[in-house]
């Protein structure tokens, strides 16, 4: 597959992401290392970026390509229970309306994807069903590729008296496709 004028072609396993170089320019300062993190979410894995079987650094130059990520072995799956513990313990609420008792979101929704706490959160009802239909995405930084750094900066909002950002994490909402 050739992917389209002004697009990168990610290829993770079996699965074939198209995402607009608009789209990872906005997100991150660092578009390679920004692709290797959507491979780690959908593969569950640490791997490196390749074009033609040479890696591409992090800090590389991203132009319209086919770039396949090879991941490295899988961690074990976490059970639902003990996901939700992670979760509860470090989300607590939703983690942009701090509705309680919420649902947990896979950030790369898939069937191949394996639920780990990297690439979950808690998120309301509402949230979840919104990420589902992949008309946003949500990063938390930092993580194992991604720094806090590397992510473009959100404007500043104001929080109830009650509710704080964590003092270690930042979770940045970002279009998926282009508007």
């Amino acid at each position: 597959m050739v992917p389209p004028s002004a697009h990168v072609l990610l290829v993770v396993d079996a699965v074939q992401l198209v995402i607009p170089v608009a789209v990872i320019h906005n997100v991150c300062f660092w578009p390679v290392k920004y692709l290797r993190y959507v491979g780690y979410c959908v593969a569950g894995a640490l791997g490196v970026i390749q074009l033609g079987g040479e890696v591409v650094a992090d800090d590389g130059v991203l132009e319209e390509e086919k770039l396949a990520l090879s991941p490295s072995i899988k961690s074990p799956t976490p059970t639902l229970s003990t996901l939700r513990a992670q979760l509860t313990s470090r989300d607590g609420r939703c983690v942009f309306s701090s509705t309680q008792l919420p649902d947990i979101a896979f950030l790369a929704p898939n069937k191949t994807t394996d639920p780990t706490a990297a690439n979950t959160l808690s998120v309301s009802p509402s949230i979840r069903a919104l990420l589902n239909a992949s008309k946003f995405g949500v990063i938390k930084t930092p993580n194992a590729i991604l720094d806090s750094t590397d992510v473009r900066p959100a404007p500043p909002r104001s929080l109830p008296p009650e509710m704080r950002f964590p003092a270690d994490a930042r979770y940045h909402l970002h279009w998926l496709v282009e508007h």
